[in-house]
């Protein structure tokens, strides 16, 4: 099957789990014997060149659109999406209205006219604009959500006036691509019905394309009076990254320290951390920054701790503990309708008080154990190749059938 794979900005090679979730799904679409090509964008800092060098990491033809997105709350931005609304009350939302700009258009069209695929997958629902674009001409599509976006917004900039116009304009976002999509996927068993309640009976869940290549053996505990905990997010630009962050330093550590003292050490993995932190740094807190090789890395960790206390989507730094076996301490709500039962696969914990004493427990081996063995069998069961394989398969059948 020919499959015209269009994504958001790449990174060659990739680094968040974002990123790497779209690029294992181009990869998996290639070893599933697929021929595959991609269109995507150039962001501000990458040149020409970069078209190449991503062609060369995926072993496929990627063509890179160059555009810039006016910044949102310019004038001259809110301005062009009231016009662009005038014509398409889904334009509304700022981040669909880049894929509707011409010149992004006539070479979508351009890319679709030199070379007819069977499927034309979308990775961001945002990206409708050029989903109807390829319906215009019979292609089949596949629309694969990475979030539902409303929800995510309220989440990540709170209840107020402007982020009520943000939810409208990205449920209308929402409503056009379950509406125009042949063949439809959630990542998240709370996502799913999310569009199952906006009318998409057919919508199927795929979560992160990447977690298989991650699936450990359960971890054998260590017997040590110091263990090893650690918390990662990606880049602390991210706003529910960023207070998972400071929850863990100021408010488990230091209850941590009056109830064990010396019994953790607190290492914080991830890009971009506040400057205003770096003091923060002792014998028990080892701010880490970007870990090149994180496996080397995770080899001498105990203990995952993962708040989890705003954001939607499917959060890797939570799955990715569980698919790497390790004991993890996380937030219910971050497990987004997977059932992960507390006490068999993790330990849940709310309030500050609760992760503490979470934390104390799994100063137990039996305990880390059990979880470890509890989350290997979560993790193989839900997310191996197999299974996800079948799930891609099914949704391109669905849209060409369709």
């Amino acid at each position: 099957m020919r499959i015209l794979v269009t994504t958001p900005f790449l990174a060659v090679p990739p680094r968040g789990a974002c990123e790497h979730d779209r690029m294992v799904g181009i990869q998996q679409l290639t070893r599933l014997g697929h021929d595959v090509r991609v269109f995507s964008f150039l962001a501000a800092h990458q040149t020409p060149t970069f078209e190449r060098e991503a062609t060369t990491y995926l072993g496929r033809p990627v063509q890179c659109v160059d555009y810039q997105p006016l910044r949102p709350t310019s004038v001259r931005a809110v301005w062009r999406r009231l016009v662009a609304a005038g014509h398409h009350p889904a334009l509304l939302d700022g981040a669909a209205l880049p894929h509707a700009q011409l010149e992004v258009i006539e070479a979508f069209d351009t890319a679709l006219s030199r070379w007819t695929p069977d499927v034309a997958w979308f990775d961001y629902t945002n990206m409708w604009p050029l989903l109807e674009r390829a319906k215009m001409r019979g292609v089949a599509t596949v629309m694969r959500s990475l979030n539902y976006e409303p929800r995510h917004n309220l989440d990540e900039g709170g209840r107020n006036l402007v982020n009520g116009f943000r939810y409208l304009s990205k449920y209308l976002s929402e409503r056009t691509s379950i509406q125009q999509a042949n063949a439809f996927a959630a990542i998240t068993p709370a996502d799913r019905d999310q569009y199952l309640k906006l009318g998409r009976p057919d919508c199927i869940m795929l979560p992160l394309r990447s977690l298989p290549g991650l699936l450990q053996p359960p971890r054998r505990p260590r017997v040590r009076s110091c263990l090893e905990v650690f918390f990662f997010g990606s880049n602390y630009d991210v706003a529910h990254n960023r207070t998972a962050l400071l929850f863990i330093l100021k408010n488990i550590v230091p209850q941590v320290r009056r109830a064990a003292p010396g019994g953790f050490r607190f290492h914080l993995l991830g890009a971009k951390a506040p400057s205003d932190l770096d003091g923060l740094q002792s014998e028990d807190i080892r701010m880490q920054g970007f870990v090149p090789d994180l496996d080397a890395f995770l080899e001498d960790m105990d203990i995952a701790l993962i708040p989890s206390l705003h954001g939607g989507g499917m959060q890797q730094k939570l799955f990715e503990p569980l698919c790497r076996a390790f004991p993890l301490v996380a937030s219910p709500r971050g497990m987004a309708g997977f059932p992960v039962r507390d006490g068999a696969q993790a330990l849940f914990a709310n309030e500050s008080t609760e992760f503490v004493k979470a934390l104390l427990r799994l100063r137990e081996p039996a305990l880390r154990a059990k979880l470890s063995e509890g989350a290997n069998r979560f993790s193989e069961k839900h997310f191996n190749a197999t299974v996800l394989d079948s799930t891609v398969e099914k949704l391109l059948s669905g849209a060409v059938n369709s």
